[in-house]
């Protein structure tokens, strides 16, 4: 890994980690939040193997409106991403960096 890619990596981690608890990405449709607190949704930790559970955290979007819980994790693939799995199995991966502390003003 480049060293520019591990700065990038590193800076998504500290920020995920680091206080505060809470960050978002708002866009024209909605809000992703993301959590530090354990990922718990049922219906989406039985769609994460056990083995990898320990590395999901709890998230939540709200999307035209209506709620969907789901988890999240560093994307293993490209570190300086967070790659989310919601309960109905869809995922994605979005830039670490697109996330500012919940409550922000962008």
């Amino acid at each position: 890994m480049a060293e520019r890619e591990r700065m990038n990596a590193l800076f998504a981690a500290v920020m995920l980690v680091a206080a505060p608890t809470e960050y978002e990405f708002r866009f024209d449709r909605g809000v992703v939040t993301v959590a530090k607190a354990p990922c718990t949704a049922p219906r989406v930790v039985a769609r994460i193997k056990p083995e990898f559970i320990g590395q999901f955290f709890a998230g939540h979007l709200m999307f035209d409106k209506r709620p969907v819980a789901f988890c999240w994790a560093i994307d293993p693939r490209q570190p300086d991403h967070i790659f989310l799995i919601d309960e109905n199995g869809e995922t994605v991966s979005l830039p670490g960096k697109a996330f500012k502390p919940k409550g922000t003003q962008v």
